[in-house]
């Protein structure tokens, strides 16, 4: 017998039982910008491009309409949406040519309980914020090669 759905389920309902796992944002998700992080550089789309393990990068747009958290929180903080190297929803746009401005803030995105939890989430993860004709979107780390980016010690000792 499978045990691991009402463990995850008694887990969730004691944290919901707790006002303070709330009040702590332990419940919500939520973002936490770190501005001048890594270096700002402008890269052409192509260039970007040839950093991606598959030579593509898709642009998911956040919907207002959406009751997604991704969406919700990049809506609140100004994005428009991200970008990843896999079609997420299979018809997502493809990045044109274009040029890619690394504004030289990072995002850490916290998962909640419920998302680590049920979801399998691995906790929290970072995005750099890049500027496109469109405006501002979350750049997956794991999209491309970014070992040639320097991050700021405060981003990686708020990720340990």
């Amino acid at each position: 017998m499978n045990y691991t759905w009402p463990v995850k389920a008694a887990a969730l309902s004691t944290s919901l039982a707790f006002s303070a796992t709330s009040s702590a944002g332990w419940l919500n998700s939520h973002m936490e910008i770190y501005p001048d992080c890594t270096e700002a550089l402008t890269l052409l789309s192509s260039e970007l491009l040839d950093l991606t393990p598959n030579g593509e990068l898709f642009i998911v747009m956040a919907d207002p309409k959406s009751e997604g958290m991704d969406a919700i929180l990049a809506l609140r903080h100004g994005f428009h949406g991200s970008i990843f190297d896999i079609d997420i929803l299979n018809d997502n746009l493809p990045l044109e040519d274009q040029t890619v401005q690394f504004t030289g803030t990072l995002v850490r995105r916290d998962a909640n309980i419920p998302e680590r939890v049920l979801g399998g989430s691995g906790g929290d993860s970072f995005f750099f914020v890049v500027r496109l004709t469109a405006g501002n979107f979350l750049l997956h780390p794991d999209s491309f090669d970014h070992s040639g980016f320097a991050v700021c010690e405060a981003l990686l000792e708020d990720m340990a």
